[in-house]
C-alpha cells in the first residue's frame, strides 16, 4: 500500500541513493507506478540532482503527477537556479511551457536574478 510513512521513507530513501548513484535512482524511479511514492521519490531526486544540474532537477520535476507538489518543486528550482543562471532558468521556463500552467509560467518568467518576483 502507499501509505504516508512509506511514501515519506522512499523520498528520503531516493534522495541519498540520488546522491550516490544518480542514474541508478533514476531509473528505478521510471519503472514505479503512478502515485504519491512515485511522485515523492522524484520530487527527491530533483531535489539531491538540483546543485550539479538544475535543468534535469526541474525537467524531472515537471514529470510529477500530483499538480501542486509538481508546481512546488518546479517553481523553488526555479527561483534557485535564477539566482545563478537566470537566462537559462528563463530558457527552460519558455522551451517547457507546455508542461506549466500560464500562471506559472507567468510567474516564472517574472524573477529577478535573486530569485524574487520583478518589481
Amino acid at each position: 500500500p502507499d501509505t504516508k510513512g512509506r511514501t515519506d521513507a522512499v523520498g528520503h530513501a531516493v534522495w541519498h541513493w540520488t546522491n550516490e548513484d544518480p542514474a541508478g535512482a533514476a531509473d528505478w524511479l521510471l519503472e514505479q507506478p503512478s502515485g504519491d511514492f512515485r511522485d515523492n521519490g522524484i520530487g527527491a531526486l530533483a531535489k539531491a540532482s538540483f546543485d550539479d544540474d538544475p535543468a534535469s532537477a526541474v525537467t524531472w520535476a515537471a514529470t510529477i503527477d500530483n499538480d501542486r507538489q509538481r508546481e512546488g518543486t518546479i517553481e523553488r528550482g526555479v527561483r534557485e537556479w535564477s539566482k545563478r543562471e537566470p537566462q537559462e532558468a528563463r530558457n527552460w521556463v519558455q522551451e517547457n511551457s507546455n508542461v506549466l500552467s500560464p500562471e506559472q509560467s507567468e510567474r516564472l518568467l517574472n524573477i529577478d536574478n535573486e530569485g524574487g518576483r520583478k518589481k
